[in-house]
């Protein structure tokens, strides 16, 4: 994208031009960040974090990107895992607080369950 294309943090009157560096994907991806409308007061935390700005675990078996609140502030209560397992791998026992959900995007899963009183279901 040529410097006369990208988009600036001018709305009307207020603002001004950014002579850089920029990233050029980023501002046209948040346009309301880069220039925001008039009716925000800035009071509203981030509530996105890329997991591809995650740094990425490497482990035998697979790999696990996870943003949690160090990463995104405004999520005090849950984190997120981007992870790949190879076939026949196994994740390790872990228990959480709060409840944990996925989304299995490709393949099969066995998942097994203990709750707080120490039942298994598989």
């Amino acid at each position: 994208m040529s410097d006369s294309h990208l988009r600036q943090p001018i709305r009307g009157a207020k603002g001004a031009t950014d002579p850089g560096p920029r990233n050029a994907l980023l501002d046209n991806q948040n346009p309301d960040i880069l220039t925001p409308p008039e009716t925000d007061n800035g009071s509203l935390p981030n509530l996105k974090f890329s997991f591809g700005m995650a740094h990425n675990r490497l482990e035998d078996g697979g790999w696990a990107r996870e943003v949690t609140v160090r990463e995104l502030p405004v999520a005090k209560s849950m984190a997120g895992i981007n992870m790949r397992l190879d076939s026949g791998v196994v994740r390790e026992l872990h228990w959480h607080k709060e409840a944990e959900w996925a989304y299995i995007l490709q393949g099969n899963v066995r998942l097994t369950v203990v709750d707080e009183d120490r039942n298994v279901a598989v």
